[in-house]
C-alpha cells in the first residue's frame, strides 16, 4: 500500500529478518520498483520513503548488518535522552508524579549503566538484564503516578525482573538502588498489620471502580480458588496495573506456581470476558491471527482469540508466550505500542484516533478501548526450554513475578483439596516442599518443584489414605527415578521428614500394595503368539486369544491388547 498510495512505511525490528530477506528489497531502493509472488510489479510512486528500525548489533560476530544492507540503509543511531530531557518527558507523561521519584529512577539508570561499563556484566545478556530502559521507566512512572513513593522498590524489581536473576546479578541491581535511596520502608509490626488491613480495603475498591457487567456470561472464568496471602500480594499488584492503565501484563513465574488460577480469579472477581489461546512451538503468524474452520465442506478462516477480545473488549490471555517463536509473539509490539496491527486478510487493527477518520474504513477494525493483553510464561532455561521472553519484549509489558507459595499460603491451599488427610501430614508434606524450593534455589535441583505437585499429592491422601505419603508421592517422582542422581537427591530431602523413598530404579512397592485388589494378568495361557481364527460371520470379539480382529486381549492380531504377532 505505501508503494502504491506513495506513503511512508516504517518496517520495525528488521534486525529480526534474515539478510537475504532484507537484501532482495535492494532493488526497491535502486529502481524503484518491485516484483509480488503473483507476478505483479508495483512502481513506486512519488512520496514513497521506509524507514526501518532495528537494534544494534550485540556484537562482531552477530552482525545482521551485511555490507549490502549497509550500502542500502543510511544510518543514523539515536542514544538515550540527557537526564534534563529524561525527567522532562515522564513529568510530561505523568503530570501528577512526585518529581523526587522521577528522580531517583533517573539516577537508577545512571548508576545502573555505570556498574555495565565499569565490568559487572560479562556477557551481552546480562547487560541488557541489567539496563532500564525508557519503557520500563514509564511503567513505573504510570504507577507512581497513580501510588505512592512507597512502592517504588517494588515496582523496580518488577520492571528489571531481579527475582529472576541469578544471585550476583540481583546484589548488583540491590546495590545501585541502595545508592539511589530506593529502599523498602522498614515498618514495625503494628503498622504492618495496619498496611495489610489498608491494602485489603483498597483491592476491594480498586475492584468496585472497574467491575464489569459481561454480555456473555460464559465467557468469564469461574475457578476453584483458596485465598492465601502469597497469591494475595499478586492479585494486588496485578489489579494496580491494571486500573492504572496498563495495556499488557506479563505474569511470570515457574511451572505450578498458580498463574493462571490467579488470572482467573481476578477476571471472575472483575466479571471480565475472557479469550484464551495457549501458543506452542508450532504456533505460526497464521495460526496466531486467525482460526480455521469447516463450513459446509470448506476450509473458512475466521477471527482468531486475539481479533475476537480486541473487537469486544475482552480480557486476552495468552498462555505459554515463551514457547512460541519469538517472530509469533513480537506481533505484539507493535498492537501495544503502536495501536496497530496488520491481519493476513487485509485488514488492519487499530484504537481509533481522536477524530475517528479511519472508522469508515471496512479495512480497518476499531480495537475496544477496554481490550487487554494478558500473558504469561515460565522463565527461560531449563526445565521449560521455552524462549527468553524477558529478554526479548518484556519492557513493552507490565512485569509481574508468581513466586513460589510460603508455608502458610500452601498449607491453606493444600487443606482446601485435602479436607480428610490430617493437619499432621500436610504440615509435613508443606516442610518437604519447602526444603525442595531450597534445593532448587541453591542449584541443587533443576526441576522447582511447586504447589501443583503438593496439590496431587494431598488429592491422592484424600481418597487413598492408606498409601501414605510415601505411596501418593510415587505419582510424583516416577520419572525422576529415571536419573539416579536427582532420585538420591529427592530421597535425601524425604528422609530427612521421615518419608521412606527407595533409591532403586523402579520402586520397592509390589503390584498388590500399589492395586488395590491383587496383580493384573491380562494375558492369556498361550505358547506363543499366532494370526488367530478368521470368524467368517464377522462378530464382534473383545479380549481372550482366540480370534484375528479382535480387540483387546493379547497373543493374536487385533487392535489393543499386548503380545501380539506383529508387535
Amino acid at each position: 500500500k505505501a508503494i502504491i498510495n506513495g506513503r511512508p512505511v516504517i518496517l520495525d525490528g528488521i534486525d529480526k529478518l534474515s539478510s537475504d530477506t532484507l537484501s532482495s528489497l535492494s532493488i526497491l531502493w535502486e529502481h524503484g520498483f518491485l516484483d509480488l509472488p503473483n507476478g505483479q510489479r508495483v512502481q513506486a510512486q512519488t512520496g514513497f520513503q521506509c524507514i526501518g528500525l532495528a537494534h544494534l548489533p550485540n556484537d562482531e560476530t552477530n552482525d545482521w548488518r551485511t555490507p549490502e544492507i549497509r550500502s542500502a540503509w543510511h544510518s543514523i543511531r539515536v542514544e538515550p535522552l540527557p537526564d534534563d530531557e529524561l525527567k522532562q518527558v515522564l513529568v510530561g507523561l505523568y503530570p501528577n508524579i512526585d518529581v523526587h521519584a522521577v528522580e531517583k529512577v533517573v539516577r537508577l539508570r545512571n548508576r545502573l549503566e555505570s556498574a555495565n561499563s565499569s565490568g559487572a556484566a560479562d556477557t551481552v545478556e546480562e547487560q541488557e538484564s541489567l539496563t532500564l530502559s525508557l519503557r520500563k521507566m514509564k511503567h513505573i512512572c504510570m504507577r507512581l503516578a497513580k501510588q505512592k513513593d512507597d512502592n517504588l522498590p517494588r515496582l523496580v524489581h518488577n520492571a528489571l525482573l531481579t527475582s529472576l536473576m541469578p544471585d550476583r546479578e540481583e546484589k548488583i541491581v540491590q546495590r545501585c538502588m541502595r545508592d539511589c535511596g530506593i529502599v523498602p520502608a522498614n515498618k514495625t509490626k503494628k503498622k504492618r498489620k495496619h498496611a495489610t488491613r489498608q491494602s485489603s480495603e483498597n483491592f476491594e475498591n480498586l475492584l468496585e471502580s472497574c467491575r464489569r457487567t459481561p454480555e456473555h456470561p460464559l465467557l468469564v472464568p469461574d475457578p476453584v480458588f483458596e485465598e492465601n496471602p502469597g497469591h494475595g500480594q499478586v492479585l494486588q499488584d496485578i489489579l494496580e496495573a491494571h486500573v492504572a492503565g496498563e495495556r499488557a501484563l506479563l505474569v511470570m513465574g515457574f511451572q505450578g506456581v498458580g498463574k493462571n488460577r490467579i488470572c482467573d480469579h481476578l477476571l471472575h472477581r472483575l466479571q471480565c470476558e475472557r479469550e484464551y489461546v495457549q501458543l506452542h512451538r508450532d504456533t505460526t503468524i497464521q495460526s496466531f491471527l486467525s482460526t480455521p474452520s469447516v463450513e459446509n465442506g470448506r476450509i473458512v478462516y475466521g477471527d482468531s482469540p486475539l481479533v475476537r477480545a480486541a473487537k469486544h473488549g475482552r480480557i486476552l490471555v495468552v498462555d505459554e508466550a515463551d514457547k512460541a517463536p519469538v517472530e509469533v509473539v513480537a506481533l505484539l509490539k507493535g498492537l501495544i505500542e503502536d495501536g496497530e496491527l496488520a491481519l493476513p486478510n487485509g485488514r488492519v487493527l487499530r484504537y481509533r484516533e481522536g477524530d475517528g477518520g479511519d472508522d469508515d474504513d471496512d479495512d480497518v477494525l476499531p480495537i475496544h478501548p477496554d481490550f487487554r493483553i494478558w500473558a504469561l510464561a515460565n522463565p527461560a532455561g531449563y526445565p521449560f526450554h521455552g524462549n527468553d521472553l524477558a529478554r526479548e519484549i518484556s519492557d513493552i509489558f507490565s512485569c509481574h513475578i508468581v513466586p513460589p507459595l510460603d508455608a502458610l499460603s500452601q498449607e491453606r491451599i493444600l487443606k482446601r483439596y485435602g479436607p480428610n488427610v490430617p493437619d499432621m501430614m500436610i504440615q509435613s508434606l508443606v516442610r518437604i516442599w519447602q526444603d525442595l524450593r531450597e534445593a532448587h534455589e541453591k542449584g541443587v535441583m533443576a526441576y522447582p518443584f511447586s504447589v501443583r505437585e503438593a496439590v496431587s499429592v494431598v488429592r491422592h491422601l484424600n481418597e487413598f489414605p492408606s498409601d501414605g505419603i510415601e505411596g501418593a508421592v510415587e505419582n510424583v517422582i516416577a520419572f525422576d527415578r529415571l536419573d539416579t542422581v536427582v532420585l538420591k537427591q529427592l530421597a535425601k530431602v524425604f528422609a530427612h521428614h521421615g518419608v521412606p523413598v527407595s533409591t532403586n530404579a523402579k520402586s520397592d512397592r509390589t503390584p498388590r500394595e500399589a492395586i488395590e485388589g491383587g496383580i493384573s494378568t491380562p494375558r492369556t495361557r498361550a505358547s506363543k503368539p499366532k494370526h488367530g481364527k478368521i470368524d467368517e460371520k464377522n462378530d464382534p470379539h473383545v479380549g481372550g486369544n482366540t480370534w484375528a480382529g479382535g480387540s483387546g486381549g493379547s497373543d493374536t492380531a487385533g487392535p489393543g491388547g499386548g503380545g501380539g504377532p506383529y508387535t
